[in-house]
């Protein structure tokens, strides 16, 4: 059986969940039926152990118009976590397959990367500190708990992000989104995660690191 995945994905604890909605370029029948096959059916698989696990999982999808060509690959880090519902079908060698059958194809996905990190990490002179808005009015504190922006790049792309203090106030939850056109391949995932760290880590971080990385 080929090497689908590079395995794993998430390089530290900060990553939450990578999701990964792809539209197929492909008018081949072949693959449309592969999508058609999977439906909405959940098919997923464990790699690693532990805290360290990472959750795989595979479905097809269909746009309201009937757009038959949607492949969503999830990835979800278990310390965050709980494991897929049991109505998820665990069947490792059936997403392989799957998978494999897709190496290759191009396609144009959306990205959504989830990140937590302590507040307490997170430098004063962070872009997220720096914006976070407090304030006193008399007996009243006003303190910022969260926030969207959207990123308008010299390329013309547009990335999203946002984040937000957790309810025990001591996590940032982060997320960040934007839309590429790209191979599926076995290191398709960690490419993607790469550059949904990289915003993350600079953001939150004042980390500057290239987004090929891994």
């Amino acid at each position: 059986m080929p090497n689908e995945f590079q395995i794993p994905v998430f390089l530290d604890w900060h990553a939450r969940m990578l999701r990964l909605c792809g539209r197929l370029e492909t008018d081949d029948a072949a693959k449309l039926g592969l999508v058609e096959a999977m439906g909405k059916t959940r098919f997923t698989f464990t790699a690693g152990e532990g805290d360290d696990a990472q959750y795989f999982v595979l479905f097809g999808g269909s746009t309201e118009n009937g757009d038959r060509k949607h492949v969503h690959l999830d990835i979800v880090a278990a310390r965050h976590l709980p494991p897929p519902p049991k109505n998820f079908v665990v069947d490792e060698a059936r997403l392989r397959q799957t998978w494999a059958s897709f190496l290759g194809e191009r396609v144009s996905v959306a990205v959504t990367g989830r990140f937590a990190c302590k507040l307490e990490d997170v430098p004063e002179t962070s872009f997220v500190k720096s914006v976070r808005l407090t304030a006193k009015r008399g007996d009243l504190e006003l303190e910022q708990t969260g926030a969207d922006f959207t990123v308008k790049t010299p390329a013309g792309s547009v990335e999203g992000f946002g984040w937000h203090v957790a309810d025990n106030g001591t996590e940032l939850w982060f997320e960040v989104e934007f839309t590429v056109t790209e191979t599926i391949d076995p290191t398709y995932a960690t490419r993607l995660y790469a550059r949904a760290n990289s915003l993350f880590r600079s953001l939150t971080f004042n980390e500057v690191t290239n987004a090929t990385d891994k």
